[in-house]
């Protein structure tokens, strides 16, 4: 059975420290799961238990550095799921971290779902927004949800707005170009770009009457 000869703290991460066996270096873990499981220089310790070990410490490290993760913002779950594959992670380890960041609500696709719409709905259609979230795996229970309080149309409008640069037949069916490209239905555009004459409109008896 090996012998644990030693246990160094890492110079470069201090919450960490290196598991010398029978003299060599053998694998690193957190200083919390040291301290858990209560290794000391001179014990015995079984393979399978380092292995066991391992595993805990693996899942506590990945939990730490998904929840660092969320913090630059908000993640949906394949995305999370994407990122510790790509760490090198397990896909039961993977599981069960995806477990726990649920439990902590730092992954919620609803809520997730909600704040894009609402971060994106200044810039893009209801046709676009759904399919970004499509990409990111939220299931379209949760991107009908997202929309119960979207008005296409109004979007389309204060977009639509802003864009335009004249008064010409041109100019409006080059405005339909743009919503469309933007993700917005034919109704919501056709719908917003009648309510932008109908403003040039009044602006221009206004003028008139001046």
């Amino acid at each position: 059975m090996p012998i644990i000869t030693s246990i160094t703290q890492n110079k470069k991460n201090k919450e960490r420290s290196s598991i010398f066996l029978d003299g060599e270096y053998a694998l690193a873990f957190d200083n919390f799961i040291i301290f858990k499981h209560r290794l000391k220089e001179g014990d015995d310790i079984e393979k399978e238990k380092l292995v066991e070990i391992q595993r805990e410490d693996m899942g506590s490290v990945g939990f730490e550095k998904a929840v660092n993760y969320t913090l630059i913002r908000m993640r949906s779950e394949r995305e999370m799921r994407q990122y510790l594959k790509d760490k090198g992670y397990l896909k039961e380890i993977i599981d069960e971290i995806i477990e726990k960041l649920r439990s902590y609500n730092y992954i919620n696709d609803a809520y997730f779902a909600k704040l894009f719409v609402s971060a994106k709905k200044s810039k893009w259609g209801e046709n676009k927004i759904k399919y970004e979230l499509r990409l990111k795996g939220i299931s379209s229970e949760d991107i009908e949800q997202a929309f119960e309080d979207f008005d296409g149309n109004e979007e389309a409008y204060e977009i639509g707005k802003k864009y335009l640069k004249g008064d010409t037949r041109e100019h409006y069916e080059k405005l339909k170009k743009y919503l469309f490209s933007k993700g917005f239905s034919f109704s919501d555009i056709n719908k917003a770009v009648e309510r932008i004459k109908e403003d040039k409109e009044e602006e221009t008896e206004e003028e008139d009457n001046e």
